[in-house]
């Protein structure tokens, strides 16, 4: 072992303490562990074309989900507010046969993100087909892709100093409706849980429609997008 000019001291010592154990293949694959995500507490698996619906875990009830697009609220007064409040709460228990086995479940899902090509698709869907393709038009479409572009980057626009202090960028609120029920055996008085499901979902969209609630019906590319659980 080198030793220094004295002779006293090596010139360097182990780094590592003895008394540690080593690592092992085990502690190493830990690293790489991931903790349970929101979705693997979802109940659904699967989408089933066939019935247009999702299939749950116990492989027999079902369940459907819709995109809400909500009425205007901004500038209204309160007493609006709370008319349409109550309006939306008749629809939703109007909706549903109250059943004292196998309830159904409502429940509403919100995201926000950051892509605008949706709602860039909407505003081109409607434009005026005698506006279609004129200079002014194009320009204003670009505006507002460049604008969504800007506001929806890592960061924002800006930040906001003076108010906020928090970075000033856009996102789409998105709200979804689930609604299911679990079938607690194979001969449910209320018929088969897709003609059962089929009917629930004919009431509600028509009583959100009646209050200017559009509802969209999502099948597997509208909903699947990180919802469904990855299943091990």
């Amino acid at each position: 072992m080198a030793e220094d000019q004295a002779g006293a001291r090596p010139l360097w010592k182990p780094w590592r303490d003895d008394r540690r154990r080593r690592a092992t293949q085990d502690d190493e694959s830990k690293f790489y562990y991931h903790n349970p995500s929101f979705t693997d507490h979802l109940p659904w698996v699967e989408y089933l074309e066939d019935g247009q619906c999702f299939l749950l875990d116990d492989n027999r009830s079902v369940g459907a989900a819709f995109e809400l697009t909500p009425i205007g609220t901004e500038g209204r007064e309160p007493e609006w507010l709370m008319t349409a409040r109550d309006a939306l709460e008749d629809a939703l228990q109007d909706s549903f046969e109250e059943l004292d086995r196998a309830p159904w479940v409502v429940q509403f899902f919100c995201q926000d993100d950051s892509d605008f090509s949706p709602y860039l698709q909407r505003l081109s869907d409607y434009i005026q087909p005698s506006a279609r393709g004129t200079a002014f038009t194009e320009a204003y479409l670009e505006l507002t892709r460049q604008h969504f572009k800007a506001i929806a980057k890592p960061g924002g626009l800006f930040e906001d100093t003076a108010v906020s202090h928090l970075p000033w960028r856009g996102s789409n609120r998105r709200v979804r409706l689930v609604i299911y029920r679990r079938v607690q055996s194979s001969d449910d008085d209320t018929g088969s849980p897709v003609a059962s499901l089929e009917r629930a979902c004919e009431r509600i969209s028509a009583s959100a429609l009646h209050h200017c609630v559009w509802t969209v019906k999502l099948s597997t590319p509208g909903f699947c997008l990180g919802s469904i659980p990855h299943r091990r």
